[in-house]
């Protein structure tokens, strides 16, 4: 969710790794697989972006482009890493420090919204509004009656 949320991209990739990797001087890797490649190229992630087959280390791909980039520290979104991830950044990363959690971080930076943003949260307010009072008007019209018994295209006009 949060990877969306930095980079636009969303993937729904539960077992494989999927990971957004920034330095501390700005630099920015996706880590994704490659069977998600077709969709990450239509992004403007597409040249910061590392894939890997399965069966490979995602994390030993992830390095060789990593090369030029600060050692040691790494901030992790706790909530997301899972614990076999963590062994394998280890493994790879043994210099890393990994005690660093951004997740509180990052749950700030998600409450600042832009302008777009906030029209968006606007638009779905007023159609949960809508929403609800159809809800309402559907209720007292049909007071008494069981849902078994309201017909399928029942409303209230």
């Amino acid at each position: 969710m949060d990877i969306a949320y930095l980079t636009g991209y969303s993937s729904w990739t539960e077992e494989r790794v999927f990971a957004l990797l920034v330095s501390r001087t700005g630099q920015a890797l996706l880590l994704a697989p490659a069977i998600n490649e077709g969709e990450v190229k239509q992004t403007s992630w597409a040249d910061r972006a590392c894939f890997y087959q399965d069966g490979e280390n995602p994390w030993e791909k992830a390095k060789k482009r990593m090369t030029a980039w600060p050692k040691g520290f790494w901030a992790l979104e706790a909530r997301a890493v899972t614990l076999s991830h963590y062994r394998a950044i280890k493994e790879v990363f043994p210099e890393a420090n990994l005690a660093a959690d951004i997740s509180s971080w990052l749950a700030r930076q998600r409450m600042i919204k832009s302008p777009a943003e906030i029209e968006k949260l606007q638009a779905a307010g007023r159609l949960a509004d809508q929403a609800l009072d159809l809800a309402f008007a559907l209720l007292k019209a049909g007071q008494g009656m069981s849902e078994s018994e309201r017909p399928l295209n029942w409303t209230t006009s």
